[in-house]
C-alpha cells in the first residue's frame, strides 16, 4: 500500500472499476463554440475577462455500483459533485451537483461555466460520488451515512502554463468612466489581499492607444520597467495604510495579493518592518517610492 493511499472503513468504488467511466474534460472555445482538449500545459488564448467553459461525460452503472458496495438490497441514492479548487490558495467551490436514484445506467453531461476572474494559475477539478441519504440496516462493511465518499477523481491543469503573464486586458476608455487619453488603469481592490494576485489585479490598457499597446507587447525596455514600477508603487503604498497588511502576525497564501506585495517590499527595502517602512513613507515618501519603482527593472 502506498504511503499516501487513503484507507476507508467501508467499501468504496476503486479507480480501476468499470462501474464509473469518465471522459476527458474538454474546453469550449469562446470564439468558435467548438470543443477543444484541455491541455496540462495551459489554455491557449485564455484571458481573465472571459468565461471558462468546460464539459465532460460521465456514465455510472447503478447496479454495478450497488453490487461493489454490497448494497444490492438497498434503495440507495447517490450524489455526484464537481468541485473546483484554485491553485495554491486551495479555495474550493461546488460547481456541479446531481442526485441519482433508481437503477440502470446514468449518463451525466457535465457543463461548467467558470468566471475566470475567480481563478488562479491552475485549477483542480474534483469529481466525487457520495451517499445522498442514510441507509439503515446495511452491512458493517458497507457505507451507510449520508455524505460518505465512495469514489473520487482529480484532474489538475494549468490555465496559462509556466509562462503566465501579468493579468492584462484591453478596454475602450473613451466609452467608460476612465479618462479617454489615459494609457492604462490598474483595476484592483486592497481588501482582496488573500485572493490570488492574478484574480485580484488586472491591468487595463487603452485600446485606442495603439502605439502604447505595441510598445507594451514588444517589451519596450523603457516603458515596461517604468510601468511595472508604477504598479508596484500603487499597490504597496496603498497597502501600507492598511493595518491588516501591517500586522506582524499577518499571513498570506502563496501567490496571493498580500504575499506578492510583501515580497516586493522585502526586495526593495530589506530587513525593515512594515510599520517602520510606513512611518518612513509618511516622512519621506519619495525615498520609499524610488526604491519600489526600481523593482520594475527586475520583474
Amino acid at each position: 500500500m502506498a504511503v499516501n493511499e487513503v484507507v476507508f472503513p467501508f467499501l468504496v468504488i476503486s479507480s480501476e472499476s468499470e462501474a464509473i467511466s469518465c471522459g476527458d474534460w474538454v474546453r469550449i472555445d469562446n470564439a468558435s463554440g467548438e470543443p477543444e482538449p484541455v491541455l496540462e500545459s495551459g489554455i491557449p488564448h485564455w484571458s481573465y475577462d472571459s468565461v471558462l467553459e468546460l464539459k465532460r461525460h460521465v456514465s455510472i452503472d447503478i447496479p454495478q455500483t450497488l453490487g461493489q458496495l454490497a448494497l444490492d438490497d438497498f434503495d440507495a441514492q447517490f450524489l455526484f459533485t464537481v468541485v473546483c479548487q484554485t491553485s495554491e490558495l486551495a479555495e474550493r467551490s461546488v460547481c456541479y451537483r446531481e442526485v441519482m436514484t433508481g437503477s440502470g445506467l446514468k449518463d451525466l453531461d457535465i457543463s461548467l461555466s467558470l468566471d475566470s476572474r475567480s481563478l488562479s494559475d491552475s485549477i483542480t477539478l474534483i469529481s466525487s460520488l457520495s451517499l445522498a441519504v442514510d441507509l439503515d440496516g446495511c452491512p458493517a462493511w458497507s457505507p451507510g451515512a449520508v455524505g460518505e465518499r465512495l469514489w473520487e477523481d482529480k484532474v489538475k491543469f494549468d490555465i496559462e502554463g509556466s509562462g503566465s503573464r501579468f493579468p492584462m486586458r484591453a478596454a475602450d476608455f473613451a466609452s467608460s468612466y476612465l479618462p479617454a487619453d489615459a494609457d492604462w488603469y490598474l483595476d484592483w481592490q486592497p481588501n482582496l489581499m488573500h485572493y490570488s494576485f492574478n484574480s485580484a489585479v488586472s491591468l487595463l490598457v487603452n485600446e485606442n492607444n495603439s502605439e502604447f499597446i505595441e510598445r507594451l507587447e514588444q517589451g519596450d525596455s523603457v516603458l515596461v520597467p517604468a510601468l511595472m514600477g508604477d504598479i508596484i508603487c500603487e499597490i504597496v503604498v496603498s497597502l501600507l495604510g492598511d493595518d491588516d497588511f501591517l500586522a506582524e502576525d499577518a499571513e498570506f497564501p502563496d501567490g496571493s495579493l498580500g504575499y506578492v506585495a510583501k515580497s516586493w517590499v522585502e526586495a526593495a527595502i530589506p530587513n525593515q518592518s512594515l510599520s517602520l517602512i510606513r512611518d518612513s513613507y509618511l516622512h519621506n515618501p519619495s525615498r520609499i517610492t524610488c526604491r519600489l519603482r526600481s523593482l520594475g527593472k527586475l520583474i
